[in-house]
Order: structure tokens, then sequence, then C-alpha cells
């Protein structure tokens, strides 16, 4: 088997060349190298964590954070902290799944530079395939039993900076707030949708309607798209701010566009924010019965924050809107009425 090679750097990140792993791992080898640390929470507020096999090398038996491993020469850090999952714990994880949480720089016995993910999975323990010359058990447990466990005799020695880290990103991620982006057609029910999850997310509404029509009474379509845009980029900052002090934010918009989806999905991803995209779907039939219904609605003096949808808005929407696919978290199909 040929030997492992790595990319390795200076301390201060600046890249510098390839070497051997065996190279990498010498007394003071002069660079540093960038290994993927991988920690899996759920929905729940759990952590995963693995017992490292009894034929490792070192630390045989201890326990560990989820996966991690070197990264190929080559490969991003990012890409070997995905295929490290796959390979050690039978993961499979999107782009969409994982997070960079930071980089820590271990001295002396380790010469790395540790890229610290996040990586969110709701599965069964027995849904974990473990490949055993790496993973003897894995087990899902409370952020208090981490904290115990982080300082016991049987966990993988690590660093005092590292351990403090770990636990500061996890307090961070689980006492924060979440925001909830609606994706769906004008007129398809996204605010009747927010109003429905309001109470179970225990969340405010941020609606775009709502202040555009607080601004030109959404009857000037002449500055409207401008005036939507910059809603959407306040909306964004402010359920961010909110988000991160524990609050949870739902943002009614409409991201007709896979490109605006993956915008907005990368916003929040690099601040570190719980995010979710729901699709409010409708069929073509309760699509058009809505908008009959809400015209109608406006034309009786009921106008609320809409705005009539013409023909020249349809066609709009007919022009521009992309399907959902995987860039979405969460389907919910409309019905009329509801």
């Amino acid at each position: 088997m040929s030997e492992e090679m790595l990319d390795v750097y200076t301390r201060d990140g600046k890249y510098i060349g390839i070497r051997t792993r065996a190279e990498c791992h010498t007394e003071n080898p002069g660079f540093y190298h960038k290994p993927a640390w991988s920690w899996v929470y759920n929905s729940k507020g759990e952590i995963l964590i693995q017992k490292r096999a009894m034929c490792k090398k070192r630390f045989a038996g201890y326990w560990d954070m989820a996966c991690a491993g070197h990264v190929d020469a080559g490969e991003t850090p990012m890409q070997g902290a995905i295929r490290e999952a796959k390979e050690e714990i039978g993961l499979d994880v999107s782009e969409n799944d994982i997070k960079f949480m930071g980089e820590l720089i271990e001295d002396e016995d380790y010469w790395e530079i540790g890229q610290i993910f996040f990586i969110k999975a709701d599965k069964d323990i027995d849904e974990f395939i473990l490949d055993k010359n790496e993973v003897e058990e894995v087990k899902w447990i409370s952020f208090d039993e981490l904290k115990e466990l982080l300082y016991s005799d049987i966990w993988a020695p690590c660093s005092e900076e590292y351990k403090t880290r770990v636990l500061d990103l996890f307090s961070k991620m689980f006492n924060q707030g979440k925001v909830i982006a609606l994706c769906g057609k004008v007129a398809s029910g996204k605010s009747t949708y927010a109003k429905k999850i309001r109470e179970k997310e225990n969340a405010i509404i941020f609606s775009v309607d709502e202040l555009t029509y607080y601004m030109v009474d959404n009857k000037s379509g002449q500055d409207y798209t401008d005036l939507c845009r910059r809603a959407t980029n306040y909306f964004e900052a402010k359920s961010a701010e909110i988000a991160g002090n524990g609050g949870n934010v739902i943002i009614d918009i409409g991201l007709w566009t896979k490109n605006q989806r993956k915008e907005i999905r990368e916003y929040f991803k690099n601040k570190g924010i719980n995010f979710e995209i729901h699709y409010v779907k409708v069929d073509d039939d309760t699509w058009m019965k809505n908008i009959v219904k809400r015209n109608q609605r406006i034309e009786e003096g009921d106008q609320g924050y809409d705005f009539v949808v013409g023909e020249g808005l349809l066609e709009k929407v007919k022009r521009m809107w992309e399907e959902p696919g995987e860039e979405v978290d969460f389907v919910y199909e409309a019905k009329y009425n509801d």
C-alpha cells in the first residue's frame, strides 16, 4: 500500500508542498498538516462519539469525536471530512449537512492545524455502518455527559484548548436559535404556513410583503423589486442576530431560483446559524384558485399586505421559477383553503 501524502503548511497556514504521513508525524518536522476533526450532533441536542478500535496504534479503546482523519493531498478539508464520515461510520454527508467551525493549532506532538467541523445527522445508532479497523462502537450522549467525558481518563488525550473550544462551540450551537426561510411561488400559501408553524417554532415572522407594504403600500411596482432585495438583505442580517441570541425566526420570502436558495444557505452557514429551507409546494390547480381568491379579496377592499397577481407577475413567476430539489430541508404540500 502506498503511503498517504498530505499537503503541508507553515504554522500561519501558508501552503508549502506535499509530504508523506510519516514525515508529518516526525518530531518537529518544521511544517504542519490540516486534519479534519468532525463532531456529529442531532436535533435532540445529542452528540455522537466513537470508541476507537482496539487494533488502533494510538489510544485504542478510548472514546473520541465521531470521526476524524487526515486530509489527502489535493483534497480540501471539507472534502476530507465528508470522506472520513463515510469511511469510518458510514455517514453520507453533503456540504449542506456540514459546517466549518474554525481551526486549532496543535504544536509539539501533533504539528497540526486541525479543521473543526460539525455535522447534523438525525440517525439511530443502528443506522451507522462502522469500519471495524477504525471504530469499535458509537453512541449518542448528552452535552452534559460530553462535558464530563472529555475530562475523564477514558477520553482520547487532547489539549485543554481543544476541549474548551469544542464545549464552547456546542454551547453556542445548542443555545442559539434557528432561521427558517420559506420557498414558494407567490400566492402558494407561504404566509399561511408561516402562521401555522409560528407557535410550534416559538418564532417571529419577517415578511418581505409586510415590510414593503409599509414603505410603498405594495401598489408602486417601479421600485418593488429593489425594495424586495433590500428587505431580504435586512431580514437575513437581523435573523442571524436574533438566532445568535437564542431566538427563532421565519423569513416569509420566495427563493424562486436555485441560486437564491444556495446563496441564502451559504450566508447562514458562514455565520454558523442553524438554518432550514421549507418549500411550500402547490399544484397548478390550487395555485390558480389561490390567485383568483387573493385578487378577488383585494378587489373587495381586503388587501392586507398583499398585492394583485396580474398576468405580468404570473408570467414572471413562470419564467423565473426553478423547482426545488435537494437544496430544501422540508416540503409542505399546501391545499386550497389551508
